[in-house]
């Protein structure tokens, strides 16, 4: 399996945000990855996993590859749920998975990343029937009169760190969120949502098998 393309994104300003130099670099990745794959290729795109790849943060650049679709896709409407099911066919990572820098990971590999499109709501304007919608599984909101686009950049290190990076359409980003590794085994209803989790597999297979094999 090849992957279709490799680039090269610049990490742009720096910003310190957790004190940590490779997982601050991330950020600053997926900001970058953000403004050039979203913002600047414009809204009403389809949803896109990458591998992000940063073996020298001192470059100031990360390396960007597409995963196929045929890697992760599996014809539902909802890509949410062809991620939810690829990261099924794969093995769960350990609670206590040992902390490995991305300059020594295969590839540099530091993390798969998910960015997507679709409508949110503030929660005063959700209904009971779009709630009960997206507990299925759905996507929803698109007839909600209060709806707001909104693109999301979701990705996991392989180290099991979430971050979660929003932008409302017409919006700058919003400061990125992180997720605590150790919510990644929680109970679903505590936990960081599908998308993290099934990401949190990706991640470590990335670290440990390679994959999607290049």
């Amino acid at each position: 399996m090849a992957y279709i393309e490799r680039k090269k994104v610049l990490l742009g300003d720096w910003e310190d945000v957790t004190g940590d130099r490779e997982r601050d670099g991330l950020i600053c990745a997926l900001r970058a990855v953000e403004r050039r794959e979203g913002e600047r290729r414009g809204w009403d795109q389809p949803a896109r996993l990458w591998t992000l790849h940063l073996a020298d943060i001192d470059s100031g650049a990360v390396e960007i590859r597409p995963v196929p679709g045929r890697a992760w896709r599996h014809g539902a409407a909802n890509p949410v749920e062809d991620l939810v099911m690829t990261a099924g066919r794969l093995r769960v990572p350990p609670a206590d998975l040992a902390a490995l820098r991305f300059a020594d990971a295969p590839g540099g590999i530091a993390a798969v990343a998910l960015m997507t499109e679709g409508w949110t709501v503030a929660p005063e304007h959700v209904t009971e029937a779009e709630a009960a919608l997206r507990a299925a599984g759905q996507r929803t909101h698109a007839a909600n009169p209060h709806r707001i686009e909104v693109r999301e950049v979701v990705a996991v290190d392989i180290n099991g760190h979430g971050y979660v990076l929003t932008r409302l359409r017409g919006r700058d980003p919003e400061p990125v969120q992180l997720i605590d590794p150790a919510t990644m085994h929680a109970p679903p209803q505590q936990g960081p949502g599908r998308v993290p989790r099934s990401l949190f597999c990706l991640a470590h297979a990335a670290r440990t098998t390679g994959w999607p094999t290049p």
